[in-house]
């Protein structure tokens, strides 16, 4: 079997009738759209309560909840950026730069190695290249 029957027969599969029941993808419901919005607001909640009490003076967090910010946003006296400043002084700053020399070459190294693998598939001719073509493209 040639690779160009292996490819055709893999786009036939890839595009044939398939996806949500109705036979269509991507025809949702405002119902569930709906829910899917007000389930993602709800779970960045947490998340903008730590950016906005990351932000807020020692004294304001401890007196009262980040949401309060949302009745005066523009009262600057709560907002300060010392948090960050001493965070960064701090121990924070070596962490910061121990964990770039370890993710920076755990990300690199493997994608180097992708790539040459990449090279070797596309160009160079094996007995389990058709093989190896058929079953990646069918995922």
């Amino acid at each position: 079997m040639e690779d160009s029957e292996v490819t055709q027969r893999a786009a036939r599969r890839r595009h044939g009738k398939g996806g949500a029941p109705s036979g269509g993808q991507g025809k949702a419901s405002p119902v569930v759209k709906l829910v899917l919005l007000v389930l993602c607001v709800l779970s960045l909640i947490p998340t903008i309560g730590i950016v906005v009490t990351s932000f807020r003076t020692m004294d304001a967090v401890n007196s009262s909840g980040w949401w309060t910010v949302i009745t005066s946003p523009l009262d600057l006296t709560q907002y300060t950026l010392d948090n960050y400043r001493q965070a960064w002084t701090g121990e924070i700053a070596h962490s910061f730069v121990n964990s770039l020399a370890v993710t920076l070459p755990a990300i690199a190294i493997p994608i180097l190695v992708a790539g040459f693998a990449a090279y070797a598939f596309a160009f160079m001719r094996s007995p389990g290249a058709t093989c190896c073509s058929a079953s990646s493209s069918a995922c």
